[in-house]
C-alpha cells in the first residue's frame, strides 16, 4: 500500500512522472483542436492509492487581520531507522484579509507526539522567506514534520509586522497528525 513508506510513496510519484506518457492520450480533431482523456493506468492508480491522497481535514482560523488554513497529508513511515518515524507534509495558506500590510518575521511550532514528547521550534521567516503582503495577497508553502509516534498534533503562532512598525500575533489553528496506526489506536 502507498502510505508504508515515504521509499514507496516516492517510487509511485516517480512512477506518474515517468510514466505520464502513458497516463494521459491526446486526440486532435478535424479543426486541429487537441484534447487529452486518461487511460486506464492513470484510473487505476487513483483506485489503488485514493485514501492516501485525498484531502482529510482542512483547519482555518483569522488572528489580527491575517487568516491561515492548515491542511495535512500522512506521508508514511522511514524504515531504514532503529525506531519507526512517521511522516507528515503540512500546507499552509497564509491570507491578510486585513486592511494594512504586514510582514511574516518568524515563526513558532508546539508539535505535541501522542507518545508525551512536546518539541517547540521558533525561528525567522517560513520556508527560508519573510513574504510581505498588502491587504487581499496571500502567501502559500509546505513542509515536513516526523514524529516517532503515529499520531499527535501540532499548533502555533506567526508574528507579523504590520506597516505602522507594530507587530501582531496570528494563531496557527491546531492540526492533527494521524497515521493508518494512529487512527486503529483511538
Amino acid at each position: 500500500m502507498l502510505c508504508r513508506t515515504i521509499s514507496r510513496r516516492r517510487h509511485v510519484i516517480q512512477s506518474i512522472t515517468t510514466c505520464s506518457g502513458n497516463s494521459w492520450r491526446k486526440k486532435t480533431d478535424a479543426g486541429g483542436v487537441s484534447s487529452f482523456y486518461s487511460t486506464p493506468m492513470l484510473h487505476k492508480f487513483h483506485d489503488d492509492n485514493f485514501d492516501c491522497l485525498r484531502l482529510r481535514d482542512v483547519h482555518c482560523q483569522t488572528t489580527n487581520g491575517v487568516k491561515v488554513t492548515v491542511y495535512s497529508f500522512y506521508m508514511g513511515t522511514r524504515e531504514e531507522t532503529p525506531e519507526s518515524e512517521h511522516w507528515w507534509r503540512y500546507s499552509i495558506l497564509i491570507e491578510n484579509v486585513g486592511d494594512v500590510t504586514v510582514q511574516l518575521r518568524e515563526r513558532t511550532w508546539c508539535i505535541f507526539s501522542n507518545s508525551d514528547s512536546k518539541e517547540t521550534v521558533t525561528g525567522r521567516g517560513i520556508v527560508g522567506q519573510e513574504p510581505v503582503l498588502s491587504p487581499t495577497q496571500c502567501f502559500q508553502y509546505s513542509s515536513l514534520v516526523s514524529l516517532r509516534s503515529s499520531a499527535g498534533h501540532m499548533w502555533g503562532t506567526y508574528l507579523f509586522e504590520r506597516e505602522d512598525r507594530k507587530f501582531i500575533n496570528v494563531s496557527i489553528p491546531p492540526f492533527l497528525l494521524i497515521s493508518k496506526h494512529g487512527e486503529e489506536d483511538k
